[in-house]
C-alpha cells in the first residue's frame, strides 16, 4: 500500500552570531534590518552569547543587534549590519 524511499540525510547550515556583550547590559534584541522581525530577544546571563540563525544572515551583513540597560543608567546600543558567521563544523 505505501513504499517507503530512504533519503540520505543532508546537513543543516546556520549561521552562528557569537556576541561578546557588555557588563552593563541586560537584554539583547537580535532583528532582521529590513523587516524588524526578531530572531532573538533575552535577558543576558553570560557576557558570551551564541546564536544560531538562519542561513541567510552569514550570507549578507542583515542584522541589527540592540542591546538594553533596564536599570536605566545607560542608553541602549545598536549595531548594524551585522552578518552571522557559517560554524566551522559546517
Amino acid at each position: 500500500m505505501f513504499k517507503f524511499t530512504k533519503i540520505a540525510a543532508q546537513p543543516v547550515i546556520n549561521g552562528l552570531l557569537a556576541l561578546d556583550v557588555d557588563t552593563n547590559a541586560t537584554r539583547v534584541l537580535v532583528q532582521d534590518r529590513f523587516s524588524l522581525a526578531v530572531l532573538w530577544h533575552s535577558a543576558v546571563a553570560s557576557t558570551q552569547l551564541k546564536i544560531t540563525t538562519p542561513t541567510q544572515y552569514s550570507i549578507d551583513a542583515n542584522l541589527l543587534v540592540t542591546i538594553f540597560d533596564d536599570q536605566n543608567n545607560f542608553n541602549a546600543e545598536c549595531v548594524d549590519h551585522v552578518k552571522a558567521d557559517i560554524p566551522e563544523n559546517a
